[in-house]
């Protein structure tokens, strides 16, 4: 799967969260991709509650687009961990996992599911995944795997 910075994609059809846009948080970036607009938002609510800046992604395709423009220096803030659900349309997350695996490989990455198997969490480790969340998600248990998978070297630093 090729890693695409430029294409043209769902991203360019959603704006950027409040709270990416306007302040600096103070505990990093968080990318999270979910295709259930409800989980993501709630997901996305508890980040930020946690002190988190949250960039939200519709689908893997979103998300690797978004990341890439980070990881070229093109995007607003440098990610600290990426928040990914396996089942999504496009790119599923383990395809995302396995493409942000070949060219970030340090990139922290928790993966989030509903159908959770002995294959997906093999796999998922494969590629480098440091959390396996399964649902319904307990968004103490989500905030807790991001504040053990953020970087302690990486706080907030938003890009020009």
């Amino acid at each position: 799967m090729a890693f695409e910075t430029g294409a043209c994609g769902p991203s360019d059809h959603v704006p950027p969260s409040p709270a990416a846009a306007s302040e600096t948080p103070a505990r990093g970036w968080v990318l999270l991709a979910e295709d259930d607009d409800e989980m993501r938002t709630l997901m996305a609510e508890a980040l930020r509650a946690g002190g988190y800046g949250v960039e939200e992604a519709i689908n893997g395709a979103d998300l690797l687009a978004k990341a890439g423009r980070t990881l070229l220096g093109q995007g607003r803030q440098e990610i600290g961990v990426v928040v990914t659900d396996i089942q999504m349309p496009g790119f599923t997350g383990l395809e995302v996992l396995a493409a942000l695996h070949s060219v970030a490989p340090g990139m922290p990455v928790i993966v989030v599911t509903a159908f959770s198997n002995a294959e997906s969490r093999a796999e998922a480790q494969t590629f480098g995944a440091r959390n396996f969340l399964e649902k319904p998600l307990d968004m103490d248990e989500l905030r807790a795997a991001v504040d053990a998978a953020m970087p302690a070297s990486n706080p907030a630093r938003p890009r020009p």
